[in-house]
């Protein structure tokens, strides 16, 4: 029953300074982890383009790192406005508006974080769709067009929700979350069956190439392997608990008591902040320069396209999104 939620008091909000802080400073520190990382590869494009070089998939990887620098900054502003809004509301837990940014403030985030990785997951179906010699030239523009499907859905359920909260059928924040977290609970749903079914079958091709040149997995294999199973495995756990807080369930966030915000603090580095962390993991900037001179790429800094086989040219190999 949505009457039967609980909010942690204002004592325990205290207590848990500690720990928001925590959350607070890993979410900031991933997003600018992110963002250094997005504006090499910012610069990376921009000299590519100046060398009149293929730089697609660079684009690919600039837009999810900033797409996750901006989730990660997102999450960190959520937790404390929220808990600024908890001192300042603390006296006054009715106000319907205040429930409705309570909700705002955590799935917004989540909504960013989904278009985050349905960059990654288009970026996986299109290598593996040239591994299989298949060409789907309206794949980029049906992402979009479900990303901005998404996104106006989400504007419009919280226009309407916020309009309505003080009309005569009294607050609407209720449905403000059953509609919006179904919402990305059916987000969630899609990204696992696509990052198993394509991220699985992306790695099987790059282990049959490294079984034809070494016998063994390539770092690339181990990163795409790394990415989806992790992934997989939190949006799924996520899609659970989206899901059961659209139907009026009590999550773990809601709990009262300190040992549930232990255990809320627990669950957003497991579920976010870790996922975060192996992202960056995986998508750092390597230098290379075996077989390449320093005066062709500016300096020898430049990122291989794992599928790329050896010999190929310059130009592809540097068109890159996971580097080595």
């Amino acid at each position: 029953q949505a009457s039967s939620v609980k909010t942690l008091s204002l004592e325990e909000v205290k207590q848990s300074w500690v720990l928001a802080g925590l959350d607070v400073f890993l979410f900031f520190s991933s997003s600018w982890v992110a963002r250094s990382y997005w504006l090499e590869t910012r610069n990376r494009i921009r000299e590519l383009q100046h060398r009149r070089l293929e730089a697609d998939t660079l684009v690919f990887r600039a837009l999810f790192l900033q797409l996750l620098s901006v989730s990660n900054a997102c999450r960190a502003l959520g937790i404390v406005f929220d808990a600024q809004l908890r001192l300042i509301f603390a006296k006054n837990h009715t106000l319907a508006w205040r429930r409705w940014l309570d909700y705002l403030f955590s799935s917004l985030p989540t909504l960013i974080w989904l278009s985050m990785l349905s960059v990654l997951l288009l970026y996986f179906i299109e290598v593996y769709n040239r591994t299989q010699l298949r060409r789907v030239p309206l794949l980029r523009p049906t992402f979009a067009f479900i990303n901005a499907i998404f996104y106006l859905l989400y504007v419009t359920i919280a226009t309407l929700t916020l309009h309505l909260c003080g009309g005569p059928g009294g607050p609407t924040y209720t449905d403000f979350r059953r509609f919006v977290y179904f919402l990305l609970g059916c987000g969630h749903i899609g990204l696992v069956f696509g990052l198993l079914f394509y991220g699985l079958g992306l790695s099987c091709q790059l282990q049959r190439r490294n079984s034809a040149s070494k016998g063994a997995l390539g770092p690339p294999t181990r990163k795409v392997l790394v990415l989806v199973v992790l992934l997989s495995f939190t949006e799924s756990v996520r899609t659970f608990n989206d899901l059961e807080y659209s139907l009026g369930g009590l999550p773990y966030n809601l709990g009262s008591g300190l040992s549930s915000v232990l255990f809320l603090a627990f669950i957003k580095l497991l579920l976010e902040w870790v996922p975060s962390m192996t992202i960056l993991w995986a998508f750092r900037p390597v230098v290379q320069t075996s077989g390449v001179s320093s005066a062709t790429l500016g300096g020898g800094h430049f990122l291989v396209d794992p599928l790329v086989p050896p010999g190929e040219s310059v130009g592809k190999q540097v068109d890159a999104f996971l580097p080595l």
